[in-house]
């Protein structure tokens, strides 16, 4: 999987949840060249391929984001306050 490290399933879990209650999360992940990401994202799908599994979501102004889910960081619930530390 090309240096994808597999997640936990709790975790795997918790985005099946919020993509079905269609819950806005503030992610904060480190993108495809490096740099480390915080935006407030809307999730609406997980895709898995050869080269790992990602989270589908749209930003703010409806913008499609395909995330590794090895590479996010933290997630918080807006909403709820409610902080899901991840952790590389």
């Amino acid at each position: 999987m090309n240096g994808y490290r597999i997640i936990d399933c709790d975790l795997h879990d918790l985005y099946e949840i919020w993509i079905l209650h269609r819950r806005r999360l503030l992610l904060n992940w480190v993108d495809e060249d490096g740099v480390a990401r915080l935006e407030l994202l809307l999730p609406k799908d997980l895709e898995t391929v050869p080269d790992g599994e990602f989270l589908v979501a749209s930003d703010t102004y409806g913008a499609r984001l395909r995330i590794r889910l090895d590479r996010i960081l933290h997630a918080r619930d807006p909403g709820s306050g409610e902080e899901f530390p991840i952790g590389a």
